[in-house]
């Protein structure tokens, strides 16, 4: 009996010592590689937040080599509720007349939290605290201790990584080739959408006759995103909207019944009620037919798209009036 408890608790600290040592590895800190910045540290009296998913984390990661006091809160595969909770949870990081971006794009509407928070847990139990996780982290015990331990039987070969480690990535960009051909591009897309009809159970991007499902989930993130521009008014800080470029080959995928019936519905309705302005740059040409403007070819920005991008949207900020604190850099695209 003796023997048997002395044995298990001997297994059991060797578990625990397993882990600690390969999350101390590069291969367990790319994982975490899209709140790299979040961990180094969120700066203070920010004049401009970015939240929103894949796409905003890519398209506006150009802060510091621009020398603005921003910050990009986006995280792969965010949800509007999440974006909700960080935007609360680093509320005192903004300064009065912050400018906060809500980087949106086309399928986002349809997307439900419960669906997204737990492809990549572990970024939002290193982020929020216990009162504003979501319920389905929140009370799981099986998907902290998958955060918290995350060596498992089906995947103990990463213990492999403390001995013969992956070099360290920086950069969201870093996971991505340096070169799509047009063709490879074009695969990119394909499987790209093929994923998100998947996931919205959708026959394509081009329907207009939504399931109910959809339709509930279209009205939910419309009600969550009215709250967030309400939150930032009452703080005075200057919300807008931001709708990202896209190169030709995705925007291919979509109908315009489809956009105006998801991503138009939202913020045609929410903009109406809040005078939040749009900035919509989905289609717009200067991004339309170059792939080295993104990483995918297609979706994700490039760090030379995304210098692109961002001093064309300051540009037209300081045009509307919205000047922040190094205007001059939206001169130069």
């Amino acid at each position: 009996m003796f023997t048997a408890i002395a044995t298990t608790l001997i297994l059991a600290v060797l578990y625990v010592v397993c882990n600690f040592l390969y999350k101390r590895t590069n291969d367990y800190k790319n994982r975490l590689l899209t709140i790299h910045d979040y961990l180094e540290g969120v700066p203070c009296n920010l004049q401009m937040a970015t939240f929103g998913s894949t796409y905003s984390k890519f398209a506006f990661n150009n802060y510091k080599e621009l020398g603005l006091n921003g910050f990009n809160f986006s995280i792969d595969a965010e949800a509007l509720q999440s974006d909700k909770r960080l935007l609360e949870q680093y509320a005192h990081h903004l300064a009065p007349g912050c400018i906060v971006v809500f980087c949106l794009a086309a399928c986002i509407s349809c997307c439900k939290e419960e669906e997204t928070v737990v492809l990549n847990q572990w970024n939002y139990y290193s982020l929020l605290a216990d009162n504003r996780l979501p319920e389905v982290l929140k009370g799981s015990l099986r998907k902290r201790l998958d955060y918290l331990l995350p060596l498992r039987l089906k995947n103990i070969k990463l213990l492999w990584r403390v001995i013969h480690d992956k070099r360290r990535l920086h950069d969201v960009t870093e996971k991505w080739g340096d070169y799509y051909t047009p063709e490879q591009a074009a695969l990119n897309m394909k499987v790209l959408t093929g994923c998100w009809t998947k996931m919205f159970k959708l026959n394509d991007l081009k329907e207009v006759n939504l399931s109910d499902e959809n339709k509930c989930r279209i009205e939910g993130n419309i009600q969550n995103l009215k709250e967030m521009a309400d939150f930032c008014k009452e703080r005075g800080w200057r919300p807008v909207v931001v709708i990202p470029p896209m190169s030709r080959l995705l925007n291919g995928y979509f109908s315009k019944g489809f956009l105006d019936a998801t991503l138009r519905r939202v913020t045609d309705e929410v903009c109406k009620e809040t005078d939040m302005k749009v900035y919509d740059y989905m289609n717009a040409e200067t991004f339309q037919d170059d792939i080295s403007l993104f990483v995918d070819g297609g979706f994700r920005m490039s760090k030379y798209g995304s210098l692109k991008f961002m001093r064309r949207f300051i540009a037209d900020l300081n045009k509307d009036g919205m000047e922040i604190n190094n205007k001059l850099m939206g001169l130069r695209q």
